[in-house]
């Protein structure tokens, strides 16, 4: 069977777009039960520029850039998930467990775009399946009018492609962010990396666009690659 996945995934990987710096590590088992651990971190740069247009929104100073319990709410309310435990042990920083108890539950064929799940033989000592996430500019806008709309407002607010679906290259969107923020700001996303490890229930028989050990697959994804899109990013996993 092959769904899409749903919103709350989704957030979480807006929340790792949105920062200068991320880890997401998790475990599907087989069935759809499992993990994901989100840590993520905001640079000065962008970090002075998010608490800037908040404060013109009129919002507390020091509140947090991504409002962990805002979150959780919005996780915890969603079918399939148990427990959502996001922190900000910083107004910088987000981090925390979401727990998924079936993750069939967070999917929905008529609403997201771009990700898609296939699971056969969970009952058997090998399950197989295959995990696609496809990232380009087609899709990326329908994927994102799923998000939390603060999540898709800090993107807009970094003038990303992703969001705005402006065509830019890379070098064309990080000049835009220096003649209208910043250097720092746009230095800062020219070197954050989005670091992905997931564990699989079987062992990893192919990988496009990462790497793989035993039942694990990983992923080293320069931010700017998925803020820009001028080429899709394509990642998938087949276990």
């Amino acid at each position: 069977m092959t769904r899409r996945l749903s919103v709350p995934l989704g957030a979480l990987l807006a929340a790792a777009l949105c920062s200068c710096g991320a880890k997401i590590n998790g475990e599907l088992r087989a069935g759809g039960a499992g993990e994901l651990r989100i840590e993520a971190s905001f640079g000065k740069g962008i970090y002075g520029l998010a608490r800037s247009f908040a404060a013109f929104s009129g919002d507390s100073a020091g509140a947090a850039v991504l409002d962990a319990e805002r979150i959780n709410r919005s996780l915890r309310a969603r079918p399939g998930v148990s427990s959502s435990s996001l922190v900000n042990s910083s107004p910088q920083t987000l981090a925390g467990t979401v727990t998924i108890s079936a993750l069939a539950e967070l999917l929905n064929a008529n609403q997201a775009a771009g990700v898609t799940f296939t699971e056969k033989n969970t009952g058997k000592a090998a399950p197989s399946g295959a995990l696609k996430v496809t990232l380009d500019r087609a899709s990326a806008p329908q994927l994102l009018s799923l998000f939390a709309e603060e999540l898709s407002d800090y993107l807009a607010m970094l003038l990303a492609p992703i969001a705005t679906g402006e065509a830019l290259s890379r070098q064309e969107y990080l000049e835009t962010l220096r003649s209208i923020y910043s250097g720092a700001v746009a230095d800062e996303i020219a070197a954050a990396r989005v670091t992905v490890s997931l564990r699989f229930p079987s062992a990893v028989k192919a990988v496009s666009g990462g790497a793989a050990s035993g039942r694990s697959a990983s992923f080293d994804i320069p931010l700017l690659d998925i803020l820009v899109l001028d080429k899709p990013c394509v990642f998938e996993v087949e276990w």
